[in-house]
Parts: structure tokens; C-alpha cells; sequence
């Protein structure tokens, strides 16, 4: 039996701005500049800072996509790009990479994870759960009413962009998050903390870790 987050992952994050955008990737590795090399982001472009402060300096630079990276748990890295996307990393040799993106121009991204250089499971847009993650599901995700394999009935994605109505009307909300789309993201947070041993909490949030630029959108 797996733990539950002690607090609402999606709430804890919500304040720094990630409405617009998210991309959150566990990393499976000790090293977090190891990690951040493989990705091509420039050491000699880093900081060290908490979330809050990472918020405060990419908002001085708006043009470049940062990535806040740290040590998250035993063997994992957290990498969480600042209201944009995490660079590619092949780990080589099956290492793991679980990556969760949303943006409001597109919805829902994605729950993927990577071995290596290839994908080895996918839940997307079109709401089906295939590679390993079925698996994974099942053993992570008992009581947060994760998809199965065959659908995802009552995980609805919604297909319009968030604080936006869908074709019926309808629209639910958690400020501009409709309702269901806030519930997928938390859950989808929740199993990946199950995964890595370690939900998102305020000790992470308030860590010093390594803000770096990402050179490739400069």
C-alpha cells in the first residue's frame, strides 16, 4: 500500500505560475549537472536558487525556457521547466525518464516514460494507456483512480484550453483549471511521486537546486 500526498501536489505548484504551462520530468540518475549536461544546458549559465527565486529570475528573462533541477529522492532528479519544456536526455542503457506536460494551447500533453532512447509508455491526448504504463498504473496508482489499459472511463481529458468552454458548454474550474483537467494533473502527480519515492512537498519547493538557462531558445 502506497502512500498519498499530505498536501495537493497541483496546489503547491499552482502559486509559482505553471497554469500556462508544465513540464515536469523525473530523471533516473544521482547527479543532477550530469543530468543537466547530457541535456546541453551550459554550467557556466547556473544558479543556485529555491523555486521561488528560479520564478523571480526567468520572469527578468522571459525569452529563454529555464530548467530547475535538484537530487529529488534516492536514484531520481527532478527537472522542471520554467514555464516551458525540459530538454531531451538519453540516460542510454534503459534509464528511466517519466515526464508529465500540459499547456494551455494544446491541453494535455502527456504522461510518457522513456528507457533510454526509446519510449516505453504513453498516456496522451487520446486517452489510451499503452507500453508499460498499464503495469505501472496498477502498482502505483491504487486509490487515485488511474486509467487502465483498455480506456481511461472516467478520466476525461478535455479538449479545449483550460478556463476556455467545451463544445457543450461546459467548464469546471479550480480557478482557470477546469475541474477535471486540475483532478488528472494531480493525479498523474501523485503516481509519479508513488514512483520516484518522494511527492512534491514545501521542503522541495523552498531547496536550494540549479537554475539553469536553456541555451538551444536563446
Amino acid at each position: 500500500m502506497y502512500d498519498n500526498p499530505a498536501e495537493s501536489q497541483w496546489d503547491l505548484l499552482a502559486p509559482y505560475g505553471f497554469q500556462d504551462s508544465l513540464q515536469i520530468d523525473w530523471i533516473e540518475g544521482e547527479d543532477p549537472a550530469e543530468i543537466a549536461v547530457r541535456m546541453g544546458l551550459d554550467p557556466a549559465s547556473r544558479a543556485h536558487c529555491d523555486l521561488g527565486d528560479a520564478v523571480a529570475i526567468t520572469h527578468k528573462f522571459p525569452l529563454k525556457d529555464n530548467i530547475w533541477i535538484g537530487h529529488h529522492s534516492p536514484g531520481w532528479v527532478c527537472a522542471l521547466g520554467m514555464f516551458g519544456t525540459v530538454p531531451y536526455v538519453d540516460l542510454g542503457q534503459g534509464g528511466r525518464r517519466f515526464t508529465l506536460s500540459y499547456h494551455t494551447e494544446y491541453g494535455f500533453g502527456g504522461f510518457t516514460l522513456w528507457k533510454g532512447s526509446e519510449l516505453a509508455g504513453e498516456f496522451g491526448s487520446d486517452a489510451i494507456v499503452d507500453g508499460e504504463l498499464p503495469a505501472i498504473f496498477e502498482r502505483y496508482g491504487s486509490g487515485l483512480g488511474v486509467p487502465s489499459s483498455e480506456s481511461s472511463r472516467g478520466f476525461e481529458i478535455p479538449r479545449f484550453p483550460l478556463g476556455m468552454e467545451s463544445n457543450d458548454g461546459s467548464h469546471g474550474g479550480r480557478g482557470l483549471w477546469p475541474r477535471d483537467e486540475a483532478e488528472n494533473l494531480e493525479v498523474l502527480l501523485s503516481v509519479a511521486g508513488r514512483i520516484v519515492g518522494r511527492f512534491i512537498d514545501r521542503a522541495m519547493l523552498s531547496e536550494t537546486r540549479m537554475l539553469y538557462f536553456n541555451q538551444e531558445v536563446i
